[in-house]
């Protein structure tokens, strides 16, 4: 549960959020996405803040492809979170709508079960083979962030085919991939589609778990070839490093656009203080060109200060001309407020756009020092 000091950065990013505390009260010490947050390289002072911004980053995500397609969260009768862990998504999921009209699905039962308890949701224990699994049907809508990350080809198409064929008539499945900017040993192999057996989750087999990168072309032309209808893709949509692809039923009712959310998405890549006492916080924020530009970059200091950083001139990312990002820092005296740690949280946005939290770290004060302004 968040209480620790170590959760101070969690609980200033459910404050900022509008969240009850409560929304992490049921993080399993076995949630997979906590420990390749943890082997990845985050610093235990971050873990929960992460898993919660990266949580909420997702569920921005999947409101986005609903808004494009017109479909309001409380329109949705019926909505399945395939892959869906420990709840990382769910928890917050819970809140857009009511438990009883969702369905969770992992292949680890005790997952399964954990959130069967904790949020209210029905609960379906899946497999590595799709025709062994009864998923039910009807969903308007299907979310599965970070399992095609991982198939090898015969299953990615298969459940491919397996969920889409859960959909009702006009409903969405929506599931993220790598792209092909990801792994070097994924690149240039020719197909478009590179499946490497290795997992950071031990208790999967890594023949039919891994690593995968994919072509979106690879991936419309899998949908043409199961009579799908792949409405679009937007790239590197999730944490920069997956793309986020949309498929329905051929035939669907409507128009459905796919494209990169308008929120901002950011690192804080600087964050040190000198023996003087000079805190210098920096990094960068970005968001799609057709918002326009990052307007804006405020640093909370301990979830109560805050200030505008300073920013560097528009650069359009050379990989991805749709992405348009600026380089931000603020520099400043911390004695003010004390020796020792500080919180700091960044959130950025564009013109019109709300401001989104797009990092968080720890600042050491630790000289004779430790006022950003």
């Amino acid at each position: 549960m968040v209480g620790t000091a170590e959760d101070g950065l969690a609980r200033d990013l459910l404050a900022a959020l509008d969240l009850p505390a409560g929304v992490l009260a049921h993080v399993h010490p076995h949630d997979e996405m906590l420990r390749f947050l943890a082997d990845s390289g985050v610093a235990a002072p971050r873990l929960r803040f992460e898993y919660l911004r990266s949580a909420h980053e997702a569920l921005m995500t999947a409101a986005n492809v609903l808004q494009r397609a017109g479909r309001p969260w409380s329109a949705l009768r019926r909505v399945l979170d395939f892959a869906c862990g420990y709840g990382r998504l769910l928890r917050l999921l819970v809140r857009m709508v009511d438990p009883q009209r969702i369905t969770a699905s992992d292949i680890m039962p005790e997952a399964v079960e954990h959130v069967r308890t904790c949020f209210g949701v029905h609960g379906i224990v899946s497999a590595y083979a799709p025709d062994t699994v009864d998923l039910g049907g009807d969903y308007d809508f299907v979310w599965v962030g970070s399992l095609f990350t991982h198939l090898p080809r015969g299953r990615f198409e298969a459940w491919l085919a397996r969920l889409a064929a859960a959909l009702a008539p006009d409903g969405l499945l929506a599931f993220t991939t790598h792209g092909p900017s990801g792994s070097p040993r994924a690149r240039g192999r020719g197909s478009g589609f590179a499946f490497l057996p290795q997992s950071e989750n031990p208790r999967l087999d890594t023949a039919e778990y891994g690593v995968t990168h994919v072509e979106p072309e690879v991936v419309r032309q899998m949908c043409r070839d199961l009579g799908l209808e792949h409405c679009g893709s937007a790239r590197d949509e999730l944490w920069f490093v997956q793309d986020v692809h949309v498929v329905r039923r051929h035939g669907a009712p409507g128009t459905v656009v796919v494209a990169n959310a308008p929120h901002a998405r950011g690192r804080i890549t600087l964050c040190t203080c000198d023996a003087r006492g000079q805190g210098r916080v920096g990094g960068f924020a970005g968001v799609p060109a057709e918002v326009g530009d990052v307007d804006r970059v405020a640093v909370r200091l301990d979830g109560r200060h805050e200030f505008a950083a300073q920013l560097g001139p528009p650069e359009v990312d050379a990989t991805d001309p749709r992405w348009v990002r600026r380089q931000w820092l603020l520099e400043g005296d911390l004695r003010p407020f004390g020796m020792g740690e500080h919180r700091c949280t960044v959130f950025a946005a564009g013109p019109g756009q709300p401001l989104e939290c797009i990092d968080g770290q720890i600042l050491a004060a630790e000289a004779e020092s430790a006022a950003m302004g």
